[in-house]
């Protein structure tokens, strides 16, 4: 097991002097997800902030369906900082604290296996050309309290955790792509396929094991008549091959980019799933997201 350190890497107060020339006032972003639920409870949750030095758009957000009920809290963020007027989201003790008249919730990640760094993979198009977003995820298992309306749920679950910063403008630079991600008894998984704005498509992920992170570059999926995604085939060199069947679980949440405003504009979701492997079940989360041009 390595430690978390992209994931723990600290917000930026202002633009780094090094990107400043090429950045040509594109948005520099510093942005940290968790989706975090707990099966036997019916939890399924998520913790996204995103913050900026040089552009607007800044928000923390805590989403949380307990039961089938669902609390969001949505508050801005100031430059350089995780931490809003409820939401405090501390990323070198890998905790999470909810404090709102709504919700209160306190959360403790623990790392399972190794970190993975989607940095070079060139998965994620290049806002800035020579200056790559960085990203790195992990499963984890979470630990914690949520209390909604009053009533509190002891949590014991698993999440998956993600860290990004630099050039980002979702809108200017994807027109679509999916996102699983999930963890099971033997293995985590997370594989992404992008499409840029000029149409180049890019798949990569990783399957996260004990002893260290299997890059995979092929994801075939099935959907239903929705366009969710109920299977997932990840295949990789040396024919690696896993079959990911998915059933909707614990519902979703609309995910919030950017600053909005007339199209183009990015439309996310992210959708609970219980996953089989061979039999053996997990749960995780499915993100899509396509660019509204209307």
């Amino acid at each position: 097991m390595t430690s978390h350190t992209g994931l723990s890497t600290a917000p930026h107060a202002q633009v780094p002097a090094a990107a400043v020339p090429g950045l040509g006032g594109r948005p520099w972003r510093d942005n940290a997800y968790a989706g975090f639920w707990d099966t036997q409870q019916n939890v399924f949750g998520v913790v996204h902030v995103s913050t900026s030095p040089n552009a607007p758009g800044t928000r923390a957000r805590f989403s949380v369906l307990v039961d089938g009920r669902a609390v969001e809290v949505v508050e801005p963020l100031p430059p350089g900082s995780f931490r809003s007027s409820s939401i405090d989201v501390d990323l070198p003790a890998a905790r999470v604290v909810v404090d709102h008249p709504g919700v209160h919730a306190e959360l403790e990640f623990t790392p399972r296996f190794v970190e993975a760094d989607y940095s070079a993979t060139g998965v994620l198009p290049d806002l800035v050309e020579g200056i790559s977003l960085q990203h790195f995820q992990q499963g984890a298992n979470v630990v914690g309290r949520i209390e909604v309306h009053g009533s509190t749920v002891a949590i014991d679950g698993q999440a998956f955790r993600d860290r990004t910063w630099g050039p980002r403008d979702e809108s200017a630079a994807w027109s679509e792509y999916a996102v699983i991600a999930g963890c099971t008894p033997a293995f985590d998984y997370t594989v992404m396929r992008f499409r840029d704005t000029r149409d180049r498509t890019a798949t990569h992920g990783f399957l996260i094991r004990p002893e260290g992170a299997v890059p995979v570059d092929g994801l075939a999926l099935i959907r239903d008549a929705a366009g969710m995604i109920t299977q997932a085939t990840v295949t990789g060199p040396d024919a690696t091959r896993v079959v990911l069947e998915m059933t909707r679980g614990r519902g979703g949440f609309w995910v919030p980019m950017g600053t909005g405003g007339p199209p183009p504009v990015l439309s996310a979701y992210d959708d609970a799933v219980d996953v089989s492997v061979d039999g053996v079940t997990g749960a995780g989360f499915t993100e899509q997201a396509v660019l509204r041009l209307t």
